[in-house]
C-alpha cells in the first residue's frame, strides 16, 4: 500500500475473486484500480521471477554494514538500493525456511514474499481458469475427438486425437504467457484416454456384432 500509495481502509476484498487496491500509483506513472487475483480462501498465486541466484539481488549484513566504513562502497549501494524494496531475512541453514517452489528443490522461502511484493508492483499475476473457461474448452475438446472417431480408422483417429491434444496443450501455454491463465491438462488428458478407449472399444464390439450378424 506504502509503494502503490493506497489507504489500506480502501482496500476492497471480494474472496473467490479479487482483492482490489483503489487508484494505485504504478510504476509507469498512470493510477488505475488493481486487482489482485485470489481464490475462496484468498490466497493468490505466486508469479515466480525465477531461481533464487538469477531473479534478485542479495546482500550479506556483512557487506552492508562495511559500507558504514567505506564511502565508496556506501555509494555504490545508494546508487543500487534508492528507491527499491528491501526485505530482510535469516537465509542460514539453521533457520530451517526453506521448501520447494517450481524452479528448485531447496529454496529460502523468505523469496516467497519478495516474489509476491513482485508480482503486485508490477501487476503481473497468474489465475485459474474460471469453470466456465474450463468448460467451453472442454466441450471444444471433445467435439474434436467425437469428430476424429466418427470420421476416421481407429489408427487414424488415436493420430487425430493426439494432435488435438497438442493444440489444446499450445492453447494453455499461450493463454499462460499472455493473460497469465493457469493452464489445466489433467482433466482432458484424461478425456483423451477415456474417449480413445470407448471408441475403440465401441468400434470392437459394433464390428463384432457386424461379423456375427454376417456369420
Amino acid at each position: 500500500c506504502e509503494a502503490l500509495g493506497v489507504d489500506p481502509a480502501a482496500i476492497d476484498v471480494v474472496p473467490g475473486s479479487r482483492i482490489r487496491l483503489p487508484g494505485a500509483r504504478m510504476r509507469d506513472g498512470s493510477t488505475r484500480d488493481l486487482d489482485i487475483p485470489v481464490d475462496a480462501r484468498g490466497q493468490m498465486i505466486v508469479n515466480w521471477a525465477g531461481p533464487w541466484a538469477d531473479s534478485f539481488s542479495h546482500y550479506s549484513p556483512v557487506d552492508l554494514l562495511a559500507a558504514a566504513d567505506d564511502p565508496d562502497l556506501a555509494d555504490a549501494f545508494r546508487d543500487e538500493l534508492d528507491g527499491t524494496r528491501v526485505i530482510v531475512s535469516d537465509l542460514t541453514t539453521s533457520a530451517g525456511d526453506h521448501g520447494q517452489i517450481p524452479f528448485e528443490r531447496i529454496y529460502p522461502l523468505a523469496g516467497l514474499h519478495a516474489n509476491a511484493l513482485n508480482g503486485i508492483l508490477t501487476a503481473r499475476f497468474l489465475r485459474a481458469q474460471h469453470w466456465y473457461e474450463s468448460l467451453l474448452a472442454s466441450l471444444a475438446f471433445v467435439l474434436l475427438l467425437w469428430a476424429c472417431f466418427r470420421w476416421l480408422r481407429p489408427v487414424a483417429a488415436t493420430a487425430a486425437a493426439l494432435g488435438c491434444w497438442a493444440l489444446l496443450a499450445a492453447l494453455q501455454f499461450v493463454l499462460f504467457l499472455g493473460p497469465g491463465i493457469v493452464p489445466r491438462l489433467v482433466a482432458p488428458s484424461l478425456g483423451l484416454v477415456a474417449a480413445a478407449i470407448g471408441a475403440n472399444a465401441w468400434r470392437f464390439l459394433r464390428a463384432e456384432r457386424d461379423r456375427l450378424a454376417f456369420r
